[in-house]
Order: structure tokens, then C-alpha cells, then sequence
């Protein structure tokens, strides 16, 4: 339900800020790494921790994005994102982390006259699903931060470099059999994108 009401939130918003111009914007990227830190509080048993980290992943995540500018050096744009990563723990155990989030982000580009070339950088919030291992999938938001550079190809179309960065800051938690696991994930994804201008 969470992330229908974000969703909706998103599609209403979308009129009130175009006006400077939109585009529509797909990639795929390179999982470079990441972590996982889970609370586990079993019924019976003291409290303990279980540290995992993620495997390289190409493909994912996967992106699909819609942005609007607010200025010739400012833009947000609102995105879902799709990731399927392995993570071995520190005992050797492996599992699968899936996640599928709805995101907002601000982006801040500079703009070099005559030159195809445009850096950015940006900062974000990301809901969704999370589903770690063998357990449910649940809900979570975390913060992104972003860097990277747009290659103009043309003007309507652009090819782009993103290095992210996910930093979870509400922890999905699962209740199983009245075991309570709460998970912290950090995630770093380098991605190829391709924009186009409407």
C-alpha cells in the first residue's frame, strides 16, 4: 500500500513540474558491491548479528527513469529500479537480494559552453520491496546519492555514466515463526544510461 499511495504521488506531481522540458531515461549497470547487516532476534536465544556481503552483479540494476527540468542546470526525475543480487555471509551462507524500488531524485548539472560534455550530481529517495534470502519480501527506503556525466549525442538524445551509492534508512523486517530479522543493506552500482529528450 506504501507504495502505491508513493506512486500516485509521484504521477500527480509530474503535471505541476514540467514546463522546462522532460525526458525519458534507461540503463543498466554493474553492481560493484555492497553489504548486508542483519539483527537477528531469535525467540529464545540472545540477540545477534549476521553480516553478509553482495557478489558483483552485471546487468542490474535495471533503470527506467522520467524526468522534468526545473532550470537549464536542475532536474528531478522520478524512477523505478529493478535488482537481483547474490550475497554470501560471513559463515558461507548465500542467498538472493531482490529489490524493486519507486525513487525521486533532485539532479544538478553544469553546463560547459560548447561542450558535449555535462557532469552532475544528485541525491534521492528510494521505496520498495525487499526481498533477502528465503524470507518475504518487505517494505524499506533508503538514501541514494549520485554522480556521473551525460554524453549529448545529439539534441534529443544523450548516452550517461552514473556511479550510486544506497544507503538504507528504514530497514525492511521480517517476522518469522516470532523470529524478528531487520536487515541494513549499502550498495554501490555503476550504471550505462541512455536519455532522450521530449
Amino acid at each position: 500500500m506504501k507504495i502505491v499511495l508513493s506512486l500516485i504521488i509521484c504521477v500527480f506531481a509530474l503535471p505541476t513540474l514540467a514546463g522546462q522540458g522532460s525526458y525519458f531515461k534507461g540503463g543498466l549497470g554493474y553492481s560493484i558491491g555492497g553489504e548486508t547487516e542483519s539483527d537477528i532476534n531469535e525467540v529464545g536465544f540472545a540477540p545477534f548479528k549476521e553480516s553478509g556481503d553482495l557478489d558483483n552483479a552485471f546487468i542490474h540494476p535495471l533503470l527506467i527513469a522520467y524526468g522534468t527540468y526545473l532550470s537549464d542546470s536542475a532536474a528531478v526525475e522520478f524512477e523505478l529500479t529493478y535488482r537481483d543480487n547474490e550475497y554470501t555471509t560471513e559463515d558461507n551462507n548465500t542467498g538472493d537480494l531482490k529489490t524493486l524500488l519507486l525513487g525521486v531524485n533532485g539532479i544538478f548539472h553544469t553546463n560547459f559552453e560548447n561542450s558535449p560534455v555535462k557532469p552532475f550530481i544528485g541525491a534521492g529517495l528510494v521505496v520498495g520491496n525487499y526481498e533477502i534470502g528465503d524470507l518475504d519480501s518487505e517494505f524499506g527506503a533508503g538514501l541514494q546519492v549520485i554522480a556521473g556525466l551525460d554524453l549529448l549525442m545529439n539534441q534529443k538524445s544523450s548516452i550517461g555514466l552514473e556511479l550510486r551509492h544506497h544507503i538504507q534508512v528504514i530497514s525492511p523486517e521480517t517476522d518469522l515463526s516470532g523470529d524478528k530479522i531487520e536487515t541494513d543493506l549499502t550498495m554501490t552500482d555503476l550504471l550505462v544510461t541512455y536519455k532522450v529528450s521530449l
